[in-house]
């Protein structure tokens, strides 16, 4: 395991590999340049607190490297599209490196910085806006469509925050991309404060990936939040796989705060938590919640807000120093992630706990008086909503989320980003999904609790959808009932789960059973249960008698189970396919008290069939034949008593049966050798 020192932050992360966030909005009034280099000497503006240099094109946001202590501001829109093309193709060269950080301050004032490019795949610089940031404040910018490449600690706007920086009010749409550290916005803080900031789309690298932050040391993330699908892909080190990735980022460590953020994206790795995938000494997560689809994999921790949280030292020496970590007032949502457990004291609710109204009933860590507010889907965070932003755009857009699965039988929440600033009337604004597959074109859902401008998640109901399909995502005016801006997403139908378990005839004393087949999405078991499913009042765990190895996603045909006992007479057994949800290829169900490893489900109830089972009758010798006529006192020991001695005479001399047959001469001496002597009848 390892784990990062302040001392040696960028050499901490383990892993290289590739992140991209995708993110997208679309501002007006925006200046086109050539590159052209432009000094900062020669910026309008004296570079002071009182009279910052102005900005107004990619060429001058370029300047910022001449003087790195300097003070900046954006007086509009930038339109850096043409960095594609800067430096043979490079694009845009970070400002501040490990020759100069950047100690400056930069105001955004609201305005965005579109299609900035930065190709840096093959440099072990930071990589971002900023490279190397220390001691520095950025604030009121975003960042959007922009192309992001780098090695180690990369992100849109900056690849390492260090000491005491500050970053407010900013957020990044676009696609980052980058080897070790890798954040939708930064790719990693040491002793820093990020604060009112978000990100959405998709992050993938090898280790060390989170939606917002690749890695948070020392630092404070608070009112923050990402959509941002991420995906870690793992590297081989020490003979193991290391892949840890976060919804919000990938680690929490050396006292590490993250506090009033969430994270709603997919995210899937070895080491993965719904909001942070591993929280380790003397960190704290408070007053947060996840609720995208956490996906365990290389048999790491798992859980839907953290995937592990190290509350004691894991090491056997050169523990002194180690302080408790804590995870408090945080919650996840256990059908989005399909995750039973989180490591730490967090809390699984349903979507519909988490969402509308019940929200602040269920949620009631959460401060909704003053920092948090319900919608129709999940909560939202008040100060979000009062950043600063630019003068009224005449261009209304819509952002689609990346290309997903989803499962027909579940609903689906689509995360869209949007902008009708001076375009739509704040009372008319709604997102309308509409099924474009074919030229469909039928209303899926329509979510009329939409602000101005911002990101909502729009829930399509279970059952809604069917195959492979394309969505429409429209900005819709519901006054004019026009569309007024649109984009697409792809989604693929995951195979419905389900298990055939056909009636049967097995040996008298066989141990095992077969399933004919299973679909499992998402790999896991088969679990054989007796029936009723809850017998004596018990729970569903009590009644497993018998469970399957491990199966991979996919569909699985004559599936051989082993029952923990022989069966001896007929019965009825149910077969239910299990997730494996910790990602440790061992059935935990029932030793972990229903908490992992739960049933697939269909509409909220298992997936599950019944089969009858049929036991061949046992031949039996003629010696067990007879101890069966006559030793009819049901003891089994082959003695006869009194009454089953003067039993077998009557029967002979009344020419009736026992056991179905007639009783011989011979068999009535056996029973009273048998009476007389006290001995075992013979055959």
């Amino acid at each position: 395991m390892s784990h990062p020192s302040r001392s040696r932050i960028r050499t901490v992360a383990v892993g290289v590999g590739i992140a991209v966030v995708c993110l997208c909005l679309v501002g007006a009034s925006t200046v086109t340049a050539q590159q052209i280099n432009v000094d900062a000497n020669n910026l309008a503006g004296n570079g002071t607190a009182d009279d910052p240099y102005q900005i107004t094109n990619a060429s001058e946001l370029q300047a910022m490297e001449d003087d790195l202590d300097a003070h900046y501001e954006l007086t509009t829109d930038i339109d850096a599209s043409d960095t594609a093309q800067w430096n043979g193709g490079s694009g845009f060269d970070p400002v501040g490196d490990g020759d100069g950080d950047f100690n400056g301050h930069l105001d955004g004032n609201g305005f965005q910085i579109t299609q900035l490019t930065i190709d840096r795949s093959n440099s072990n610089e930071e990589v971002g806006l900023f490279g190397e940031v220390d001691s520095a404040t950025i604030e009121s910018v975003y960042l959007d469509s922009v192309t992001i490449a780098g090695n180690r600690s990369v992100g849109a706007l900056a690849g390492y925050l260090e000491q005491d920086t500050t970053v407010r009010h900013a957020s990044a749409n676009g696609s980052v991309s980058g080897e070790i550290n890798t954040g939708g916005l930064i790719g990693s803080i040491e002793d820093s404060s990020v604060e009112v900031t978000s990100t959405r789309g998709s992050v993938t690298g090898e280790s060390d990936v989170g939606g917002l932050a690749g890695q948070n040391v020392g630092g404070v993330i608070t009112q923050s939040f990402s959509q941002a699908t991420v995906n870690a892909t793992g590297k081989e080190q020490n003979g193991r796989i290391v892949a840890r990735a976060g919804g919000l980022t990938a680690g929490n460590f050396n006292t590490g705060i993250i506090n009033q953020s969430y994270a709603t994206g997919d995210v899937s790795g070895g080491k993965v938590g719904g909001l942070a995938g591993e929280n380790y000494n003397g960190s704290q997560v408070v007053n947060t919640y996840a609720a995208g689809r956490v996906d365990g994999r290389f048999n790491g921790p798992t859980g839907g807000v953290i995937g592990d949280d190290l509350r004691t030292c894991p090491f056997q020496s050169g523990c002194e120093s180690y302080q408790a970590t804590s995870v408090s007032d945080s919650y996840w949502d256990v059908e989005t992630a399909s995750q039973s457990s989180s490591s730490g004291s967090a809390t699984g609710l349903t979507t519909a706990q988490m969402t509308g109204e019940a929200a602040q009933a269920n949620m009631d860590g959460l401060d909704f008086e003053t920092t948090w507010t319900t919608t129709e889907s999940y909560p939202t965070l008040r100060d979000l909503s009062n950043r600063p932003t630019q003068e009224a755009q005449s261009v209304a857009s819509v952002s689609a989320p990346p290309d997903d699965s989803y499962s027909p039988s579940s609903a689906f929440t689509i995360g869209t980003a949007h902008n009708a600033t001076g375009t739509i009337d704040s009372n008319d604004v709604a997102i309308r999904l509409i099924n474009a597959t074919a030229d469909n074109g039928t209303v899926i859902a329509l979510n009329d609790a939409v602000p101005i401008a911002g990101q909502v998640n729009t829930t399509i109901p279970a059952g809604s959808l069917s195959g492979d399909i394309t969505i429409a995502v429209q900005l819709y005016n519901l006054s004019s009932q026009q569309v007024v801006a649109s984009d697409t997403v792809n989604l693929t139908a995951e195979p419905e789960p389900s298990v055939t378990f056909d009636d049967q005839t097995i040996p008298n004393g066989s141990s095992t059973v077969s399933v004919d087949s299973a679909t499992l999405s998402n790999g896991g078991f088969v679990a054989i249960r007796s029936t009723p499913v809850v017998p004596d009042n018990g729970t569903a765990a009590d009644s497993v008698v018998g469970v399957s190895e491990y199966l991979e996603s996919g569909t699985s045909e004559n599936i051989r189970v082993t029952l923990n006992e022989p069966v001896t007479k007929n019965q009825t057994l149910v077969a239910t396919p299990h997730f494996d949800t910790n990602g440790d290829e061992t059935y935990d169900f029932v030793t972990s008290d229903r908490e992992a490893d739960g049933p697939y489900t269909v509409n909220g109830s298992p997936v599950s069939d019944t089969a009858s089972i049929t036991v061949e009758p046992a031949s039996i010798d003629p010696t067990e034949r007879a101890l069966q006529r006559f030793d009819d006192d049901g003891d089994g020991d082959g003695t006869i008593d009194r009454d089953e001695a003067v039993g077998a005479i009557v029967a002979y001399n009344t020419g009736s049966t026992i056991g179905g047959e007639e009783v011989t001469r011979t068999q009535v001496v056996q029973a009273i050798v048998a009476y007389n002597t006290g001995e075992p009848i013979e055959a």
